[in-house]
């Protein structure tokens, strides 16, 4: 999988190396021995074709030296300074992380040379991703202490933390352009990043463990995650606080016209059922002092579009009832998984109080109600993702729906509905 990848992080590096001094620290050869690039060459651009057309003998960054490479010192540096400018870090920090314990955990990790590399053109290349890394490895130190981890399990928390996403730099530079909508040939590819990532890890025999928990790091306690879909004890201690951790961070990355707070109750409520609650259970604990940010709140929202989004997802809940696999001679492993999530949203909406009740209110009621309802709005806005996400799931377990002609009738049927409330979801969110 590395080798099919490897055009885009050769393009990261010698792009990089226009602007900043990159160069082989030794000739590169083709896997024939044929010699490429005279050690000592200045690599930049100009580099790119020569060497994609090429497999080469040695991974790139075997052979290649990058002027101030970061080393373990500026690393802990720069995580020391993300946690003075993150509330959630600096919370972890006031709550257990202290200076000693971080610097025992980092000065130790012994991270290998061509990591470092990778980590540098990471920080060049993807600065957001790069620092999100910092965040994370952060966040599962913090959890590792709170779970009384030793040391030897908090330096493969930390690695596992700083490399979960290294797997991007290998994928196309368009997939992180948040604006535009991935098809699902690109959301296959965001997929594979776990893989590719676990497979860089793995080649390092003191990195067995965090290489598994990177591999982890999107599974879901339910079984509803990827790459491998494990569930519970299946997935490791290690790759459960990577979930959290990455969970948490990416909610204080993301902008929104809600709270922290709020966002993050909201996913918990809807998923209940994904994340592990004694790690949950450590996150709720430290938001309860957390000071909450300063981002303005929603803005109250028009009736008529709460009302109309509430009855949306409703009619796609109800729309499935008639459908439930109990009508199959065979149930079928797409009905099961339909069904699994439909009950889990409509328990999720029930405990929320998003019920179809909002539409009897009166309207006068119900705008008061709006006026100062962040939280109701962010649950209504997790809802929605919750729709979208069976959607883009069912896509990815089963790209290719070949089914007799019952499953064809009763899921289909489902799939059509499910597609007619994204298709007006996405109208309304472009307005």
């Amino acid at each position: 999988m590395l080798e099919n990848n490897n055009s885009q992080y050769l393009r990261h590096i010698t792009e990089l190396g226009n602007k900043h001094p990159i160069s082989a620290s030794e000739d590169i050869h083709n896997s024939q021995g044929v010699k490429l690039v005279k050690a000592g060459s200045r690599i930049d651009s100009s580099f790119y074709d020569k060497l994609l057309k090429h497999k080469l003998l040695k991974p790139i960054d075997q052979s290649l030296i990058i002027e101030n490479c970061i080393t373990l010192e500026a690393l802990e540096s720069k995580m020391v300074q993300q946690i003075t400018e993150n509330p959630l870090l600096y919370s972890m920090k006031n709550d257990i992380l202290s200076d000693d314990v971080f610097h025992a955990v980092i000065s130790n990790l012994n991270i290998p040379d061509i990591l470092l590399f990778k980590l540098t053109i990471s920080e060049k290349q993807l600065p957001d991703i790069f620092k999100q890394s910092l965040h994370v490895s952060i966040a599962s130190i913090y959890f590792g202490l709170k779970l009384k981890l030793d040391i030897e399990k908090l330096k493969v928390v930390a690695i596992a933390g700083l490399f979960h996403d290294i797997g991007l730099l290998h994928l196309e530079a368009d997939l992180f352009n948040t604006f535009t909508p991935l098809d699902e040939d690109k959301r296959k590819h965001i997929y594979s990043h776990p893989i590719i990532a676990h497979l860089i890890l793995k080649e390092f025999q003191n990195y067995q463990e965090a290489s598994l928990a990177v591999l982890e790091h999107h599974e879901r306690m339910d079984g509803s995650g990827y790459p491998k879909n494990l569930s519970a004890e299946q997935i490791s201690l290690s790759g459960q606080i990577l979930i959290v951790a990455a969970l948490a961070i990416s909610l204080t990355q993301q902008k929104s016209d809600f709270s922290y707070k709020n966002r993050l109750q909201a996913i918990l409520k809807f998923n209940s059922n994904q994340y592990p609650h004694k790690i949950v259970e450590i996150l709720l604990n430290l938001l309860k002092n957390l000071q909450d940010d300063n981002k303005p709140s929603a803005k109250p929202q028009d009736k008529d579009a709460f009302l109309d989004t509430l009855s949306s997802i409703w009619t796609v809940i109800n729309a499935w009832e008639p459908n439930h696999n109990k009508t199959l001679q065979v149930p079928h492993k797409i009905s099961n998984y339909i069904s699994q999530r439909i009950e889990e949203l409509t328990h999720a909406l029930n405990m929320s109080g998003l019920t179809l009740d909002y539409l009897s209110l009166p309207s006068l009621e119900l705008e008061e109600i709006l006026k100062d309802s962040e939280e109701l709005l962010a649950l209504l806005n997790e809802a929605t993702y919750q729709i979208k996400n069976i959607s883009h799931e069912i896509t990815r377990r089963w790209p290719e729906i070949t089914i007799d002609n019952d499953i064809e009738t009763s899921i289909t049927q489902w799939l059509n509905s499910l597609q007619t409330f994204l298709t007006e979801s996405d109208s309304d969110h472009e307005e």
